[in-house]
């Protein structure tokens, strides 16, 4: 019964929501001032976005989630199917839908996405520079904003200069797919039910 109690419930969060989930905060000197129309942040992280530590000093690479669960950028705000749609290397300013412009010390700008988010059920924009990285979970009703890299500031240096920013994302769940695995739950809920009557 509870395994049924389960599978309704994922299913009405898939069917109301299209796939999205809660975001959780991060540790560090992460701050969602530093990205503007963010709604979390998880940094400082060491290392670079495309290749995160793991227990052992190993670096795994984030195109090898599938073979590697729980490594990479997989987890990264209670999401576990990431793919990258661009990355911007300073000091190009346009990788596919990611804009970005620079102050003239490198450390603070602005970014824009082209078009709108429709199909994307998450977003979330990387920066790196120094020694790490700060992700941020981006706020689907606005497709520019400014950023910093206060949050990266380390020891008695202040801010680095940033190195790229990736623009990350989740497609959304198409809502047949989800309405079925809600039909699904529920016609099983009906068959437990009818086992207990008879």
């Amino acid at each position: 019964m509870r395994m049924i109690a389960m599978m309704v419930g994922a299913a009405l969060t898939l069917a109301l929501a299209g796939g999205a989930g809660a975001a959780t905060f991060g540790v560090g000197n992460c701050s969602t001032a530093n990205l503007t129309t963010s709604v979390a942040c998880d940094g400082r992280v060491a290392g670079n976005d495309h290749a995160r530590s793991i227990p052992g000093g190993k670096q795994i690479n984030v195109n090898d989630i599938d073979k590697n669960a729980g490594n990479g950028l997989d987890g990264m705000f209670g999401f576990s199917t990431w793919k990258q749609a661009a990355k911007v290397e300073r000091p190009a300013s346009v990788d596919g839908i990611l804009t970005l412009s620079y102050s003239a010390n490198n450390k603070s700008g602005t970014w824009s996405v082209t078009g709108n988010w429709a199909g994307i059920a998450q977003a979330m924009l990387v920066v790196k520079g120094g020694t790490g990285f700060i992700a941020y979970l981006i706020d689907l009703s606005s497709t520019s904003g400014s950023w910093n890299t206060v949050g990266l500031a380390s020891g008695k240096k202040g801010p680095p200069k940033v190195s790229h920013m990736s623009l990350y994302t989740i497609a959304a769940v198409p809502v047949p797919a989800a309405g079925f695995l809600l039909l699904a739950a529920l016609g099983g809920l009906g068959l437990m039910r009818r086992r207990k009557v008879a």
